[in-house]
This record gives C-alpha cells, sequence and structure tokens, in this order.
C-alpha cells in the first residue's frame, strides 16, 4: 500500500523493499506471495555469512539461505516475478571485532568474532564479491562505530571505535 503512495507524492524518490537476514529466498518468495512484485524499486538483502568469522564469499551450499552466495537464486526470482530489471540494495553487512572468549565454548556459528585485520580484508572482499552483481547498486556496512552495549558481537562491528578512532577497515574502505 505504501509504495503506490510513496510514487504519488516523489516519483524519483527510491523505495527498498525491507531484508531479513541472510538472503533468504523464502522470505522473498512470501513477499511475492503476498503481493510484493513490482512494489519496490530495489531489494534490500543482508548478506551476511552464516558463519559470522567467514567472509562474504564462502557458502554453505546445503544451507544456501544463510549466505550471499544465494543472490543468483534471489535475482532469478525476481526475474520470475516481473523484478528483473530491480536493483539490489546490500542494506547491513558486516564483521564483528570482538574476542570470541567473550563466549561460552563452543561459539555459536553466527556469534564469532573476526581480527581488525580480518574485518578490512573481509570489507574489502566484500566489495569484490558484490560487484560480480550489476544489480547491486548499493552497499552499506552495519554499523560506523562500536557501541556501548553488553553484548560483544553486537557491540564491536563498528568501522571505527566508540571515541571516533578509525578501525584498519574504516582506513581499507577509504582507500
Amino acid at each position: 500500500a505504501a509504495y503506490p503512495r510513496i510514487k504519488a507524492v516523489n516519483p524519483s524518490i527510491t523505495v527498498v523493499a525491507g531484508a531479513p537476514t541472510a538472503v533468504n529466498v523464502a522470505y522473498y518468495e512470501k513477499v511475492y506471495a503476498n503481493g510484493g512484485a513490482g512494489m519496490f524499486d530495489a531489494l534490500g538483502i543482508h548478506p551476511y555469512s552464516g558463519i559470522a568469522d567467514k567472509p562474504m564469499s564462502y557458502c554453505d551450499p546445503s544451507q544456501p539461505q544463510w549466505y550471499p552466495c544465494n543472490i543468483p537464486n534471489l535475482l532469478k526470482l525476481m526475474a520470475d516475478h516481473g523484478d528483473g530489471d530491480k536493483k539490489l540494495w546490500a542494506t547491513e553487512y558486516g564483521w564483528s571485532t570482538h574476542d570470541n572468549s567473550s563466549y561460552p565454548s563452543p561459539v555459536p556459528n553466527w556469534k564469532r568474532g573476526v581480527s581488525l585485520e580480518q574485518q578490512a580484508d573481509n570489507l574489502l572482499s566484500a566489495q569484490t564479491y558484490l560487484s560480480q552483481f550489476p544489480q547491486v547498486e548499493a552497499s552499506f556496512f552495519y554499523v560506523a562505530r562500536n557501541k556501548t552495549q553488553s553484548d560483544a558481537q553486537e557491540a564491536n562491528f563498528g568501522l571505527s571505535y566508540t571515541n571516533g578512532t578509525p578501525k584498519p577497515a574504516l582506513k581499507a574502505l577509504k582507500c
């Protein structure tokens, strides 16, 4: 209901459909089943890896819904519903630089942290990975600064520390 109203007010505005965590095609199938075809200009995705310390290019083919390697399946679904000309926006992704000892062993796959250097490497390789899909028009790292909260993973996704000091990932992104 919102899409036609937004376009009536400003036809040039880009309407991005919301995204679940990962590239879960089953979620988007439900969007289409509920009349979502043609009701967005860009489809939002959150191309996190199901194993949080892996780069975006990592894939577990037995569970593609939890990995960016599912993007081709999503593009096919979009095309099958007449939205093949629409763009994808990676509206949230990232890697947390927390120490895994913050959690009881074994650390769940989705809670694993990475080193500062790995966060920077993953960010750069993510841009290369996403660039293979011409439909990806924009990508947004999850958060600019670390947060001050008790959960180590959530607190350490930032491209800079809470005081604004850049992490290597921000320096890499600037290059």
